[in-house]
């Protein structure tokens, strides 16, 4: 006895045709599984890598862009320090202004000459010798442009240094910037006599 390998019913040994189903069973021959269809095969979900890479290039866009900006601020920053005196030591330099060479100048009477100079945000020290060489006395003192204006027009005034009325005089000051400075040597008290004076002065910022 042996199965029908169709309907699976018992059948003689010798038999060729199934005495059930009727198909030939002479020569059995191996059933391959059906063909999938290519259209009903499984595919990977289309969203999940395509969705993945514009995510990435996207983030990777954005990262770009904030370290260009943060750059371009940096820059920006360390020039307005060394600009303004605010940087490290190799950025901002002493710097070192003349306020006069040692010529002679002449101060008619009722008058004044002065030496203006500007200065960074920095403590600075003003040094120097101011000489009365002929006519007499006059008066020497440091201040800035704000307090200038306002002695000019003979209101009330502050000053960071100043003489009585002196032949001779050593300058030994400290200012503290940024601003616009003048030293004064005034020949206002006298109303005809002229004076000849040398100024030899300097301001040095660290």
């Amino acid at each position: 006895m042996k199965t029908c390998p169709y309907c699976a019913k018992e059948i003689n040994s010798i038999a060729i045709v199934c005495k059930h189903c009727g198909r030939d069973i002479g020569e059995t021959k191996s059933v391959a599984p059906p063909r999938v269809p290519e259209a009903s095969r499984t595919l990977p979900e289309p969203s999940s890598m395509p969705l993945d890479a514009s995510s990435q290039q996207t983030r990777s866009r954005w990262i770009a862009w904030g370290l260009g900006a943060i750059a371009v601020l940096l820059v920006v920053w360390l020039g307005f320090r060394a600009t303004t005196g605010h940087g490290d030591g190799a950025a901002a330099a002493p710097v070192k202004l003349s306020l006069g060479r040692g010529q002679a100048t002449t101060i008619p009477g009722h008058g004044y000459v002065h030496y203006d100079f500007t200065l960074p945000e920095r403590n600075c020290s003003i040094t120097g010798h101011i000489v009365g060489l002929a006519g007499g006395n006059f008066q020497a003192f440091l201040i800035d442009d704000t307090d200038f204006r306002n002695w000019q027009t003979t209101q009330k005034a502050q000053v960071y240094w100043q003489t009585d009325k002196v032949g001779d005089a050593t300058i030994n000051a400290h200012v503290t910037g940024p601003g616009r400075f003048h030293l004064v040597i005034s020949n206002t008290f006298s109303l005809s006599t002229p004076k000849t004076v040398t100024v030899q002065a300097q301001a040095d910022c660290s």
